[in-house]
């Protein structure tokens, strides 16, 4: 044992065997010491949406006696899917293989990414490498998913079929372009209406009009968007009078 490791129980080991307790609480310290902290990653924002910056914080990293660390894209430490490389000592950065160009490493651990895209979602590990010991192992790898969501798009309101004619039916059709998909709910004349991509409405009736409004929400994000399309009624006829979009 290296002479300037000292013993908690140094007179234990002087004058006789140590108690059990005594040596298993020693073990179990001494082991604690070379055993690294459990490493986790947080993103920040939690929920980021594409276009904004994203941080991966790292907790539990340990600096002490750290030679450097890496980023992956995926759940493994293949060079092929290398983010970049921190050299502690240094304190520089070299570019891997999966390098877009928006990737940046803090001394801390932390992994920035700038101007998030929605390809960015996916798993990303951290693999930190420490001087070689006689512990064993030298290097501590954990990984996280990284999900980046977009939408809703404004939604695109259009009609089924061509027949506009009085007292035929209406079949209105809802799409958001969105990531997770977009839920969607309807509003008649002001008034909340059913759930669903589609709205059925039977027996247009003459002598009003009515205007129905599609409201998507990306459930993860929070953001959402709403199109409203009004039916007007010319004698025996209905038409499309308009289309607005309003995203908020």
């Amino acid at each position: 044992m290296n002479e300037h490791m000292k013993f908690p129980f140094g007179d234990f080991q002087r004058n006789g065997p140590w108690p059990g307790h005594l040596l298993t609480a020693f073990l179990l310290c001494f082991q604690l010491q070379l055993t690294p902290a459990e490493l986790t990653i947080t993103p920040i924002p939690s929920r980021p949406v594409e276009g904004e910056n994203i941080t991966l914080f790292v907790q539990g990293f340990i600096g002490e006696d750290l030679m450097s660390f890496n980023w992956f894209r995926g759940s493994t430490t293949d060079l092929a899917q290398q983010i970049l490389t921190f050299v502690s000592m240094s304190g520089t950065q070299s570019m891997g293989k999966a390098y877009t160009g928006r990737e940046r490493a803090e001394a801390d651990g932390s992994l920035h990414i700038s101007s998030s895209h929605l390809n960015d979602s996916g798993i990303y590990t951290i693999r930190q490498i420490f001087f070689p010991t006689d512990s064993g192992s030298n290097m501590v790898s954990t990984n996280v998913y990284l999900p980046v969501y977009d939408g809703p798009d404004p939604p695109v309101l259009r009609p089924e079929g061509s027949d506009f004619v009085v007292g035929s039916n209406l079949t209105l059709s809802c799409f958001a372009s969105s990531n997770p998909a977009a839920h969607y709910i309807w509003w008649v004349n002001g008034t909340a209406g059913p759930s669903g991509q589609q709205l059925f409405i039977p027996n247009i009736s003459g002598g009003k009009s009515e205007v129905y409004a599609c409201h998507a929400t990306n459930p993860d994000s929070g953001l959402h968007s709403t199109a409203e399309i009004a039916v007007s009624i010319s004698g025996k006829l209905w038409r499309i009078r308009s289309d607005t979009t309003r995203i908020s």
